[in-house]
């Protein structure tokens, strides 16, 4: 009875001992610390180049400028890596450059502006926290001259929408980054029959913040 109890109090004295020099503890997080579960939620701030071509067999319009970009997306964590979300954006330019027949038409370009919105993926490369992302975007396009007359507007017509980023946690769920997101859509004129077909195609540079 005296060894064990000799025993036990040796044992316990060692194990309140320090640690040698230089021991690093391992820290401790809690759950779901820097990791994909749960709700998602992002937004997405910058700005990008939006282009728009129509042609109606008699005249080809064309218009292009820079401008900003909006976008948010919610949807939840599927695994650790895997997000599925819904995701709405838009891409607003002002004085865009016109064109019709290849001729140029400065008071038809006063704000081109496309939006979108669908169902999505991401994936998620780990420990980098570097994304690629799909989406299925219905999106509408407007272009508008200086007396606020509408130039071009379109029926809803469908896009894919492909980004790919990088974030840094920067809070237990937040994260900041940056990505960069490409759009095209085919749409239609919403003249009367037959109409014409308008393409668009976009490019952002979007500064990101996600919880997760």
């Amino acid at each position: 009875m005296i060894v064990a109890c000799l025993l036990f109090a040796s044992a316990r004295a060692a194990a309140q001992e320090p640690p040698p020099p230089g021991y690093v503890y391992a820290p401790v997080h809690d759950p779901g610390y820097h990791e994909h579960d749960g709700l998602f939620l992002r937004i997405a701030l910058g700005a990008g180049w939006l282009g728009m071509s129509e042609s109606t067999g008699v005249s080809d319009l064309n218009a292009s400028g820079t401008g900003s970009g909006f976008g948010a997306a919610i949807g939840f964590a599927v695994t650790r890596k895997l997000i599925v979300f819904l995701d709405v954006s838009l891409l607003d330019t002002m004085h865009p450059d016109v064109t019709v027949n290849d001729a140029p038409t400065p008071r038809a370009g006063e704000d081109l502006t496309m939006w979108g919105y669908g169902p999505g993926i991401a994936y998620y490369f780990q420990p980098r926290n570097i994304f690629v992302s799909g989406a299925i975007a219905f999106c509408k396009l407007d272009l508008h001259d200086d007396q606020a007359n509408t130039v071009t507007a379109t029926r809803r017509g469908i896009g894919l929408d492909v980004a790919a980023g990088k974030e840094w946690w920067i809070t237990t769920n937040w994260a900041l980054g940056l990505a960069l997101q490409l759009q095209y859509a085919r749409m239609t004129d919403r003249a009367p029959d037959p109409s014409p077909v308008v393409s668009a195609r976009a490019i952002s540079l979007l500064g990101t913040a996600t919880f997760n």
